[in-house]
């Protein structure tokens, strides 16, 4: 190999990637979204991006990273209507009630097409448990938004709270009144 105009130099253009399995899984969860909202707009790319997604989903280690594969099984059922992800969504309905800040709101999103009586009990039970942390959550500053200084300002970590609270209040009314979809906009 020659780069740098030098015969048996070192190949320069490696490309050193990491092992990262719930980032891995994320990216398969978005594009499996992506896929969706490019149906009749450019159904080549929308293939090609659920295809991708399906393969991230079936060959990344999901041992560690539960709450990122709850998330590409969702969006792959929801995208796909596959059996495969809907099982699999059943098989897991552990990872609801040990990651529920994380899967709630995704497990909100699916309960009309998984249409599992156990399955939607088992959301129902973490999203209640939820709901009693959210004034500790929120209490802590006059906007009742989530709060945490960090280096850089917080207005992602409002928006994905909004997005994420929208689909609970969606799916439970009764233990998600709307007020923190208004605050978090205001």
């Amino acid at each position: 190999v020659m780069t740098a105009g030098t015969p048996d130099s070192p190949d320069e253009r490696w490309v050193f990637t990491e092992d990262n399995p719930c980032r891995e899984l994320t990216v398969a969860a978005q594009l499996a979204a992506a896929s969706r909202v490019m149906k009749d707009f450019n159904d080549d790319l929308g293939a090609e991006t659920l295809d991708i997604a399906r393969e991230l989903f079936e060959i990344t280690d999901k041992s560690n990273a539960e709450s990122a594969a709850f998330h590409a099984a969702a969006e792959l059922l929801l995208t796909t209507g596959s059996d495969q992800y809907r099982d699999w969504l059943l098989r897991h309905t552990g990872t609801i009630s040990e990651y529920a800040a994380d899967c709630c709101w995704v497990a909100s999103r699916v309960l009309s097409v998984v249409n599992d009586p156990v399955f939607t009990g088992c959301v129902r039970k973490a999203a209640g448990s939820l709901a009693e942390k959210l004034p500790d959550i929120i209490g802590k500053n006059p906007y009742h938004v989530p709060y945490r200084q960090r280096a850089w300002g917080i207005g992602w970590d409002v928006q994905i709270f909004a997005c994420r609270y929208y689909y609970l209040h969606k799916a439970f009314p009764d233990l998600f009144g709307p007020s923190l979809l208004t605050d978090s906009l205001n």
